[in-house]
């Protein structure tokens, strides 16, 4: 073992193996260097990096190997770092990798909290372990394996690829593609500058803060997105699978939302106009789908068309714009279900609810209130059902003239074909 080890900040280094004590550092047994000088063994090697250049990069593929770059330190590793299929572990706090780093496979960790590596983080097939509180990275690849990811501040600048289970509270990365498997992505804050892509699997998206640039796309599966904050530029796409989309609450989405072939099920919940920005339309794509609206005001109703079941629940108020078309090409119609609570307004337009084929019929329930009335006191609005209609003991406001037959009125129309 070599003496020459510097004192460095606080920071300690798990593993299976025997520790001990340098200074106020615990490192795992083995062979332990300093000052960016490498001589590799063929045993459980520790480097530290502290200050000055390394001569070259680091290559050491035997054994389970640790690099340090500690906090306060300066030093420089000249080239790619490259270990080989053992636990391996990287800790940067400071100073910067001047190359790529490759942890083979294995259980590798890597933790950074300042610093920089100017290539790619390569840490191979096995269970790894991500860790970024600072500093920055041109791209990280997990590998196969059930990885972990956590990030609350620092850069990743362009991709984040292969990872498994991923929260993320603070920073920036480019974009996002987590492949194959059963994903996790927990997002609470910070940004992801272009999209967040999983692959196939069955796949968990929750985003409560934060930004994202470009879009989200899950493929086929079992997937569910659930929205409750945060900022989405583009759209949201979940292929084929049975899947869910819940939006609670906040958050502000820009693009469309398509839950793609399949069975699936959509719930909005305490949003407003104010929440959809842009959204020209929530669809559940082909299917048997179901769209239930909870404590929901919007005046934009063409974007909800497609859906085989629609429910409006706790005080959902939704103003007819343009027609509401229930069902898609292959189920050819659909049902629109008002609670007692609940009120679809008509008035200032012709307003229409059809099935998507003309030769089938919609059905409306409706316990809650149908208002023609919030147009001012025009007497030629109407709203046509295209279809069945059924009252649950619910409500009907019209303007009308109290005269002859021939007085102008509102009018809820019943076209059964």
């Amino acid at each position: 073992m070599h003496l020459g080890i510097r004192r460095v900040s606080a920071t300690l280094l798990l593993s299976t193996t025997a520790l001990f004590t340098v200074g106020a550092v615990l490192l795992p047994s083995g062979n332990a260097q300093a000052a960016c000088s490498f001589s590799p063994t063929a045993g459980d090697d520790v480097f530290i990096c502290d200050s000055g250049t390394s001569a070259s990069g680091l290559t050491d593929t035997s054994g389970n190997n640790t690099l340090l770059l500690p906090t306060g330190g300066s030093g420089t590793v000249n080239g790619n770092v490259t270990f080989g299929a053992g636990t391996d572990r990287v800790e940067l706090h400071s100073g910067s990798i001047a190359g790529s780093i490759d942890q083979g496979d294995g259980a590798d960790a890597f933790i950074i909290s300042g610093g920089s590596v100017v290539g790619n983080v390569q840490q191979g097939g096995g269970i790894d372990d991500f860790q970024m509180t600072g500093g920055q990275i041109i791209s990280l690849n997990q590998g196969d394996g059930l990885d972990t990811f956590f990030m609350s501040d620092g850069r990743i600048i362009d991709a984040f690829d292969d990872g498994d289970y991923a929260v993320m509270t603070g920073g920036r990365i480019g974009r996002v593609n987590m492949k194959l498997d059963n994903n996790y992505f927990n997002m609470s804050g910070g940004t992801i500058d272009r999209n967040l892509v999983t692959g196939f699997g069955n796949d968990t998206i929750i985003i409560s803060s934060g930004m994202i640039g470009g879009s989200i796309s899950v493929s086929g599966g079992t997937d569910s997105v659930t929205i409750t904050g945060g900022t989405v530029a583009g759209d949201i796409m979940l292929s084929f699978g049975t899947d869910t989309f819940s939006w609670n609450g906040g958050g502000i989405l820009y693009g469309n939302v398509d839950l793609g072939a399949d069975d699936d099920v959509a719930t909005l919940t305490n949003l407003t106009d104010a929440n959809m920005g842009t959204t020209k339309f929530i669809t559940g794509g082909e299917g048997t789908d179901s769209l239930s609206f909870s404590n929901v005001k919007t005046g934009a109703v063409y974007r909800f068309g497609g859906w085989e079941t629609i429910n409006l629940t706790n005080d959902t108020r939704l103003v007819f714009n343009a027609p509401l078309t229930l069902g898609d090409a292959g189920t050819g119609k659909g049902t629109l279900n008002i609670d007692a609570t609940s009120t679809i307004y008509g008035g200032s337009a012709q307003s229409v609810i059809k099935p998507y084929a003309a030769t089938q019929l919609t059905n409306v329930f409706n316990a809650g209130r149908i208002d023609l009335t919030n147009g001012g006191s025009s007497t030629t609005d109407s709203l046509t059902i295209r279809g069945n209609y059924t009252g649950q003991n619910g409500l009907l406001f019209l303007d009308t003239v109290l005269a002859g037959d021939a007085s102008p009125s509102d009018k809820l129309v019943i076209d059964g074909g």
